[in-house]
């Protein structure tokens, strides 16, 4: 018997997501200001990101503790390494728009 994957689906479409928003930002010159539409995209798909990583741990790690103790702790360490790369690249955007509107 097969196990229903809960993460299947939905990390299938935030993968699509992230790879979309790459090629956007391979796309984007960031020397013109047409490059504020890339950085609000990046913004909006890392709140995405938080949100969905806040409900599996709200509701699936709590689940999955029961069960194995040790994956769940496995996916705890991965959200705080990806809560500190999402708060380091919002220091680093957030630092580029401060340069480009001086630059304005």
């Amino acid at each position: 018997m097969n196990r229903y994957n809960v993460f299947n689906t939905i990390h299938k479409g935030l993968r699509a997501l992230m790879y979309d928003t790459a090629a956007m930002i391979q796309r984007t010159d960031f020397s013109v200001n047409t490059a504020a539409e890339t950085v609000s995209r990046v913004n909006w798909v890392m709140d995405i990101f938080d949100e969905h990583a806040r409900h599996e741990d709200e509701f699936l790690l709590p689940l999955a503790f029961k069960n194995n103790e040790a994956l769940a702790q496995e996916f705890e360490k991965e959200h705080e390494v990806d809560h500190r790369l999402s708060d380091d690249l919002r220091t680093a955007l957030k630092a580029w728009e401060n340069a480009s509107g001086d630059a304005e």
